[in-house]
């Protein structure tokens, strides 16, 4: 290559190229052509406008937990207001009034509808409720499914009996013969938002015993 002037350097770039179209001729007569591409043809039109997907509206939490709340107030348990029946629900019918808007969890709805099955063992109908200390709200969302708990600690009962008029209240400092079977649970709730209906509503309750509390002794 040091030898060729620079004319002779072109001529063998030249033959070198035409050698390679040759060859890729040659092969192209060996084997069938492979079907080309169309080329894209650049649009002439005006562009259609690119769809946005809105962004997801931030949920209300405070709402999912409200929602299970009401579930337990209305099928199981109540906050202890004292010993003022003004202050509980009126009638037997208001204990469980709007259960079924806020949840579709079948069980807890006959929980909170049917009579009291300890009380039918005994011979009779009741529709009872506990009065509760709950405790510290606990609470988890992921997207549009929230789980929430609550701790439930007995201090009495309310509710109707048959054959007795009106509402009875048992507040167990008041009636210390009074007790709870099971007085310390943990309820467990599942919420789902439904954006059909813009509401958070339970889909699933679950109850579980928890084991009586140790006494506190001052060391």
């Amino acid at each position: 290559m040091k030898n060729l002037k620079p004319a002779g350097v072109l001529a063998l770039v030249v033959v070198s190229v035409l050698g390679l179209s040759g060859l890729g001729l040659l092969g192209r007569g060996v084997a069938p052509d492979k079907p080309q591409a169309l080329p894209t043809l650049a649009p002439t039109g005006t562009p259609a406008p690119t769809a946005t997907v809105p962004p997801t509206p931030e949920l209300d939490t405070e709402a999912a937990w409200e929602t299970f709340m009401q579930a337990v107030y209305l099928a199981d348990a109540i906050p202890d207001y004292g010993s003022d029946l003004s202050q509980y629900p009126a009638t037997q019918a208001a204990l469980s009034a709007g259960l079924t808007n806020v949840t579709t969890d079948t069980v807890w709805i006959a929980w909170g509808t049917e009579p009291h099955p300890d009380c039918v063992a005994a011979g009779y109908q009741c529709w009872m409720r506990r009065l509760a200390e709950f405790g510290p709200r606990q609470l988890q969302c992921d997207g549009m499914v929230c789980v929430a708990s609550v701790s439930v600690t007995s201090v009495g009962v309310y509710g109707f009996w048959e054959g007795v008029a009106g509402p009875q209240l048992h507040r167990q400092a008041e009636h210390p013969e009074w007790t709870d079977p099971v007085p310390f649970r943990l309820l467990v709730g599942k919420v789902a938002y439904r954006p059909a209906t813009a509401r958070w509503i339970v889909t699933e309750m679950t109850v579980t015993v928890l084991p009586e509390l140790p006494e506190y002794t001052t060391p």
